[in-house]
């Protein structure tokens, strides 16, 4: 703020005023900064992050292990396609999976619907 002041008086922008009333100025544009506040705010932010973050991959991980089931009532399902499965993210494509799975009469028929192999 100091700065700004300053190149202002020296250009000649607003001079008298800003020498009559610089330290009203200051306190107007710079308010009291709160150190507390803010670390308070920077906490709460990353939290609820942190929070919002945390439940999609448990909304994820839990449909992902709902195909896994629905795949495992109709026949074994190997290791590998359950690993791809429960690594999946994107729950759109889940929920996608999940009415896949839901009509599927086979492993291989589920695989070829999903996109997974052709």
């Amino acid at each position: 703020m100091d700065r700004a002041a300053d190149e202002c008086i020296a250009g000649d922008i607003l001079r008298e005023f800003l020498l009559k009333h610089r330290a009203e100025v200051a306190n107007m544009v710079m308010p009291e900064f709160d150190a507390e506040l803010h670390d308070r705010m920077t906490r709460e932010i990353g939290y609820n992050e942190g929070y919002d973050e945390g439940r999609a991959a448990g909304i994820a991980e839990g449909k992902a292990g709902t195909v896994c089931d629905m795949l495992s009532d109709i026949g074994p399902l190997p290791e590998i396609w359950r690993g791809r499965i429960m690594a999946e993210c994107d729950t759109d494509t889940l929920d996608a999976w999940i009415r896949t799975a839901r009509r599927a009469e086979n492993l291989e028929e589920f695989l070829t619907k999903a996109g997974l192999v052709m």
